[in-house]
């Protein structure tokens, strides 16, 4: 059986799609694993698999302003990760932008960092006031009130998106500061320029993800 994506397509309802259909094999075959049924559903829609389907969607809503929250899975982000987002808005705020950036994800990570035994940025030798003024040379608006909403930018939300993917792809269930890194990493922004300088890579990231993923207790 083949499926067609509707134009706009939501990841939150591909996975309802996917339990559905996990109920279905499960008559046949009381084993049948979730991933089984997320396999299939992506070979229906013409994927390869289920993971190309979610990335195909993630680009997809990633240029949509109205993205279903659940698409981004903050659910499934550390506390670290969530202290990140909040410094990020804060960040925004501070250097009188109207929406949140990339960089601004940049320096909420080094902020949520600081006091903990995640050392990703101590190693690189990044203070949080010589990244704030490389990341915001560009910036000096008034500051912006909390009771006014600062969105997230187009790049920004395309970040998000594919720290989920990050995740999975290392088949981790938590999304952290780790897998933010690597979002931040693998899309040229500026933010992606400052990691090089310092000389934050992929490859170490990844190399010190279980120490990342410690969160919870750092």
């Amino acid at each position: 059986m083949s499926r067609e994506l509707p134009e706009r397509p939501s990841f939150d309802h591909l996975r309802r799609q996917a339990k559905v259909l996990l109920r279905a094999l499960r008559l046949r075959d009381p084993q049948a694993k979730l991933s089984t049924a997320q396999h299939t559903l992506g070979r229906e829609y013409g994927f390869a698999s289920w993971r190309d389907l979610k990335t195909h969607v993630q680009r997809l809503s990633a240029n949509e302003p109205d993205v279903p929250i659940a698409d981004y899975e903050f659910g499934r982000y550390t506390s670290k990760a969530r202290l990140a987002l909040f410094f990020s808005r804060d960040e925004a705020s501070k250097g009188g932008s109207t929406s949140i950036d990339p960089e601004h994800i940049l320096l909420g990570s080094i902020r949520a960092e600081q006091g903990s035994r995640i050392k990703v940025f101590e190693r690189a030798h990044v203070s949080l006031d010589a990244a704030r003024t490389a990341a915001t040379s560009r910036s000096g608006g008034t500051r912006i009130p909390y009771s006014v909403e600062i969105p997230f930018s187009g790049a920004t939300r395309t970040i998000l998106l594919a720290a989920t993917t990050e995740a999975d792809r290392l088949g981790h269930e938590t999304i952290g500061i780790g897998h933010l890194l690597l979002a931040l990493l693998g899309r040229e922004s500026r933010a992606s320029a400052l990691l090089t300088r310092w000389g934050v890579t992929s490859e170490r990231v990844r190399d010190g993800i279980a120490d990342l993923l410690d969160e919870e207790s750092a």
